[in-house]
């Protein structure tokens, strides 16, 4: 995965995936903060992995996994938020954003 601000240079028909810290049964949740460009790339689907819990430790957060395919030659950004549900970017606790060329 890409850091954090940085870029990411694609081919057609290759997937994306943003693997995010997250908490299940958390108060937030990452959430697309603005639109893609769906003529260079298209949501392929997310999901909840859990952490493994040491024996005798507290479960750590587990990710929020995003994907994304390349669909056409461009560029756009993927910028995520992790958000109260229903509370808008004005609940934003944190950040994710990565630039997307599609060669």
């Amino acid at each position: 995965m890409a850091s954090n601000g940085s870029h990411v240079r694609l081919q057609v028909g290759q997937v994306l995936q943003v693997d995010l810290p997250e908490r299940r049964g958390g108060r937030r949740t990452w959430q697309m903060a603005s639109p893609l460009n769906l003529s260079v790339l298209r949501p392929d689907g997310q999901r909840y992995v859990s952490a493994k819990a040491s024996d005798g430790e507290p479960p750590s957060p587990g990710t929020r996994q995003l994907r994304f395919v390349a669909v056409a030659p461009g560029e756009t950004i993927v910028n995520v938020a992790k958000v109260v549900p229903g509370g808008g970017l004005a609940s934003a606790q944190d950040r994710w954003i990565l630039q997307v060329i599609v060669e």
